[in-house]
């Protein structure tokens, strides 16, 4: 949905943009209203889905049409007919309509892998959430500020759903950065709970910037920038993700009752946490299971980029993989241990 809504903004720059080159002198130059509403949808955007480099893009793109139109602006504000376009104006006009179709193409090149298969059968339903980790989570309305989205991957009902897998995301990614495997899991009768947690009380970077908008993408830069920094970050960052942890059990029992068994699911920054809260809670969880610990899976800690992100996918040397072999592969492992850890016979 992200990538759609930037290809729609960048189709309606475009058309704000050719107007210039097929005046009508009799009519008003109503085309031009589109360029506040490219902008207003690129600002929406960022606050659904985060600041990414396509985003960030579209966003610049959005406000300098809108500029470069302003007279124009107020030439259809004041109800004046179009006479001609200025030289300066057509130069814009071209500047911004190539540098909207170069990065038209750009995103076209660089869309999530779609693999359908996977997600068959799978039915993926959200629950919004405000509070922190402290004083527990209630179910958010239109007027609260959402601090956790929750997730639950699984089929059709009537599956039994006394056995689920909890998955706890790296924080260089988010949920959207594992759906390939999440669904997997799903359509191989796995119920999988999963959230992103945005919280005053558990905090990677600066408070100011500890939203959905800022914080993926700035861990993201801060992990390839300096990796030896981040990497010496573990204890803070377990402690983190064990205060994540905690919560996402905590509504998982709230969910499926006292009754149901967990296991747990993470990546890199939450593995030693996952370990510690079967410690803490070896009634609740069965086992654990990290995905850095699949050799074949490359680009740990980021999710399975090379579906789901293939820009970041060739930052990292790895390219765009349609069929999505790893996460299948990620899946199979999971679903194993998870069924071994209770008691389930693979069939």
């Amino acid at each position: 949905m992200k990538y759609i809504g930037e290809l729609l903004i960048l189709t309606l720059l475009f058309i704000v943009n050719s107007r210039v080159f097929f005046p009508k002198n009799d009519r008003r130059d109503s085309l031009v209203a589109t360029s506040p509403l490219a902008l207003l949808l690129a600002i929406l955007l960022i606050l659904s889905w985060g600041l990414d480099i396509f985003s960030l893009a579209t966003l610049l793109l959005s406000l300098l049409v809108l500029l470069t139109n302003f007279h124009a602006l107020f030439r259809y504000k004041d109800r004046l007919y179009v006479d001609r376009y200025s030289g300066l104006m057509k130069f814009w006009a071209v500047i911004t309509s190539l540098s909207v179709i170069s990065l038209f193409v750009i995103i076209c090149i660089f869309l999530p892998a779609i693999t359908p298969d996977t997600q068959k059968g799978v039915t993926k339903t959200v629950e919004k959430y405000y509070g922190n980790h402290k004083s527990g989570f209630e179910k958010a309305n239109n007027f609260n500020h959402v601090n956790a989205e929750c997730y639950e991957f699984s089929l059709l009902p009537g599956i039994d759903k006394k056995n689920v897998i909890l998955f706890l995301p790296d924080r260089r990614g988010d949920v959207e950065a594992y759906l390939p495997y999440l669904n997997l899991l799903a359509r191989n009768a796995c119920t999988t709970y999963t959230a992103d947690f945005y919280t005053n009380d558990c905090r990677y970077i600066y408070p100011s910037l500890e939203n959905k908008i800022f914080r993926k993408t700035l861990l993201i830069i801060e992990s390839l920038r300096k990796p030896q920094q981040f990497a010496s970050s573990r204890e803070f960052y377990t402690y983190n993700m064990m205060l994540e942890g905690e919560s996402l059990i905590s509504l998982a029992k709230a969910k499926y009752g006292p009754d149901c068994r967990y296991f747990l699911v993470s990546d890199v920054m939450g593995k030693t946490a996952i370990s510690d809260l079967q410690k803490k809670y070896p009634e609740l969880i069965s086992g654990t299971f990290s995905l850095d610990s699949i050799e074949d899976y490359t680009s740990p800690g980021y999710g399975f980029i090379e579906q789901t992100e293939p820009l970041l996918a060739r930052y990292l040397g790895k390219e765009k993989e349609p069929d999505a072999l790893i996460p299948r592969l990620a899946a199979k492992r999971t679903i194993a241990e998870a069924k071994k850890s209770w008691g389930i016979k693979q069939k």
